[in-house]
């Protein structure tokens, strides 16, 4: 396999051989560069600090790099479908809530979900249950972040059929930045902020270094900043900070 280039490491985006939902390894976890904590994940966690404390879910939280950052802000619960990731977590946070199933998060009980690339692995099925447990677990008002590629954003665009969001077959459910808004807020949340993670898979034109670093500039200052510098459908991904709606 190829070595992954820095910033795929920094992203934290599959690269690697695809295995099925749910049985991710620690050799699989470490092959895409998502077994440590990686300097994307400041982005997250400024933008979720800034909206909401207390109670925090990590849907999908991997080998819980996230979760170990975000338990500086209040209690976390970790939820993941494979058993070697909640192992991988349970022995980096040995104090966090771990779980395999979301009946185990009781109801109105949660401040804020983040879910980091996960919905693009879930069918429209599972996505629809998914989306009912998080209504159920939230607040009043919880917050909700989540990041997944965009199948309109400009890297695909650039890419076509060779796009980092293809490279995996296990991406079940790509959409557009503008199908995804649509399904959230047809679904009981409001929107609070959204935007990009810039061009980081790069070359994308040229096989020049230049080019890569000059496009890379906005997702480094994004992670520097934690804001969400660009703009919707300007990179890889859709990333997007929701509410539960009080209607």
């Amino acid at each position: 396999m190829a070595k992954l280039n820095w910033w795929s490491n920094v992203i934290g985006k599959s690269r690697g051989t695809p295995i099925p939902s749910g049985q991710a390894t620690e050799a699989y976890f470490a092959s895409n560069g998502q077994l440590g904590d990686r300097p994307a994940l400041r982005l997250y966690e400024k933008l979720i600090s800034r909206y909401s404390k207390g109670l925090i879910v990590d849907w999908g939280c991997g080998s819980g790099s996230m979760l170990k950052r975000l338990q500086h802000y209040g209690s976390v619960i970790g939820y993941d479908v494979s058993p070697a990731a909640r192992a991988l977590a349970k022995s980096l946070i040995p104090r966090a809530t771990i779980v395999s199933e979301p009946t185990a998060i009781e109801s109105g009980s949660v401040d804020a979900i983040i879910a980091l690339h996960v919905l693009e692995h879930m069918d429209d099925a599972s996505l629809e249950v998914t989306l009912i447990e998080w209504l159920r677990m939230l607040k009043p008002w919880g917050v909700l972040l989540i990041a997944t590629p965009d199948l309109d954003g400009k890297g695909a665009k650039i890419k076509g059929t060779h796009w980092v969001g293809f490279s995996d077959p296990t991406h079940t459910n790509l959409k557009s930045a503008d199908a995804w808004r649509m399904l959230f807020l047809s679904n009981g949340f409001e929107l609070i902020e959204e935007g990009s993670d810039g061009l980081w898979d790069g070359p994308y034109t040229t096989s020049l270094r230049l080019e890569k670093f000059v496009r890379l500039i906005p997702s480094a200052m994004a992670v520097l900043t934690g804001r969400l510098i660009s703009r919707v459908g300007s990179g890889e991904s859709y990333i997007s900070i929701w509410r539960v709606s009080k209607v």
